[in-house]
């Protein structure tokens, strides 16, 4: 009779929705976990007994060729997620696999970089050597061979390679942001800051060279803009234990000791510079909470025997 089908109905059913599947228990309507391929080399063998089988043709060149890209695609990707996560000991022994079937510097220079922050510093300085001379003169494998040499006390050298990097790079925000805190720790304020607010010009949003500014503000002791760029640098990366660790420090030296005990209890949870987080803490809870103090004391002593000086990574 020309009523559309909704009004045919005198007691439509009504829609259920949901606002999210992360508010359901279980799985999220997609394949079940067991029946999710767990890796594309498993995949490519089932395709293969079909094909010998005969029940599909064999796979074109191109299409082979896909499935080589996106076999790549998924293991450098997992490579970039545990190094964002700071796990770089787990992402060796893929990049170690990857290195040695690609024809592709990336894989080894990124290898020697997880050498160098899971402290495997002869792993790396080894493979940088291997490297060809156009590589090692990289702007990103100078400044991992300067990181290398302060890590071995080397100052001077590992400034000189910094220097490089920068004119290798001059655009790099990190190689200027790094050049910076060398700056800072020859005592050299001026320079340093100059290259902190280049990096903000480059990048306004550029994190470290915040927590830059709040480390050279603690050295010129002027706290309030200290805690001005910690809090900047924590916003955009709410994880950066090191600003927050700047923050904690500004705030006790202006006599903010709730919002300081706070901003160290987010570095003890992220396991940064232990001993010294919980000496901060057994002082700043001092009398007020005695209790608390003598945790902290305690935490500090077992933390100083174990030799756990553990600082998390940019």
């Amino acid at each position: 009779d020309g009523r559309v089908w909704l009004d045919v109905l005198d007691n439509p059913s009504k829609t259920e929705s949901i606002l999210s599947w992360e508010s359901i228990e279980g799985d999220t309507g997609q394949l079940p976990p067991e029946a999710v391929p767990k890796d594309i080399e498993g995949a490519e063998e089932a395709i293969q007994q079909l094909v010998d089988l005969g029940y599909i043709e064999p796979l074109s060149e191109d299409t082979q060729e896909r499935i080589r890209n996106t076999r790549l695609n998924l293991k450098t990707n997992l490579v970039r997620a545990l190094m964002d996560s700071t796990r770089f000991k787990d992402a060796v022994p893929l990049l170690e696999q990857l290195a040695e079937q690609q024809d592709n510097d990336w894989f080894a220079v990124t290898l020697a970089e997880c050498y160098q922050r899971g402290h495997q510093t002869e792993k790396a300085k080894a493979l940088i050597s291997k490297l060809s001379e156009a590589t090692q003169k990289d702007s990103a494998v100078l400044s991992l061979m300067a990181q290398i040499a302060f890590g071995e006390q080397q100052l001077d050298k590992g400034f000189q390679y910094l220097l490089n990097a920068q004119k290798a790079n001059p655009y790099s925000v990190k190689i200027s942001c790094d050049l910076g805190r060398a700056y800072l720790q020859q005592r050299q304020d001026a320079e340093a800051e100059k290259l902190f607010r280049n990096c903000l010009k480059i990048d306004s949003c550029y994190a470290f060279a915040h927590n830059g500014l709040a480390s050279l503000y603690l050295v010129r002791k002027d706290f309030d803009k200290a805690v001005e760029h910690a809090l900047e640098a924590i916003d955009l990366i709410p994880h950066f234990p090191e600003a927050h660790f700047n923050l904690g420090l500004a705030l006790t030296k202006l006599a903010k000791r709730r919002e300081a005990i706070t901003a160290f209890e987010s570095c003890e949870n992220m396991r940064y510079n232990l001993p010294t987080v919980y000496k901060l803490l057994a002082k700043l809870h001092g009398s007020a909470d005695p209790e608390k103090a003598q945790h902290y004391k305690l935490m500090f002593r077992q933390a100083k025997a174990r030799g756990n000086l553990f600082v998390a990574d940019e």
